[in-house]
């Protein structure tokens, strides 16, 4: 049976109302993961900040049991970089919170550029998470190294 030029035209403007549909909640579906793993990089961003903050404490008082000796120029270091961590990591967690609103932003979501340059964000912001975490691991290896003891959980 042929179908006639209208009758055509309708069903592909319906084929391509589903093709939207379903790209629709493809989307929504990406976009809640996402949303979850935003979720989790502020967590990770929160307990490095908290990691960091009592290591620094720790060094803290370690320095001062002992103001001077061969390793207190590395001990006051190690105590600035961990405050420089801690710093750090809740700046990122404040701006996962300003690339979280900004997702929940229905209309300016709509703009696929803005929805490409949001997906590119929150992929480097993982990225960023991962690495800063690595960091944290090597700053409580040299602590540690320094004899300074580790930090309570």
């Amino acid at each position: 049976m042929a179908m006639t030029g209208l009758a055509l035209s309708v069903a592909m403007t319906g084929m391509q109302a589903q093709d939207r549909g379903m790209m629709a909640g493809h989307s929504q579906d990406m976009m809640q993961r996402q949303m979850g793993q935003m979720q989790d990089m502020m967590q990770r961003m929160g307990t490095m900040m908290q990691r960091a903050q009592q290591m620094s404490q720790q060094i803290t008082e370690h320095m001062q049991h002992r103001a001077s000796g061969p390793l207190a120029d590395q001990h006051r270091m190690m105590q600035q970089m961990s405050t420089h961590m801690s710093a750090m990591s809740e700046q990122a967690r404040h701006m996962m919170e300003q690339v979280k609103a900004m997702t929940n932003n229905d209309a300016m979501m709509q703009n696929r550029e803005m929805q490409r340059d949001m997906d590119e964000m929150h992929k480097q912001l993982g990225t960023m998470t991962t690495s800063m975490e690595k960091m944290m691991q090597s700053m409580e290896r040299m602590s540690k190294r320094l004899g300074i003891p580790p930090t309570k959980p």
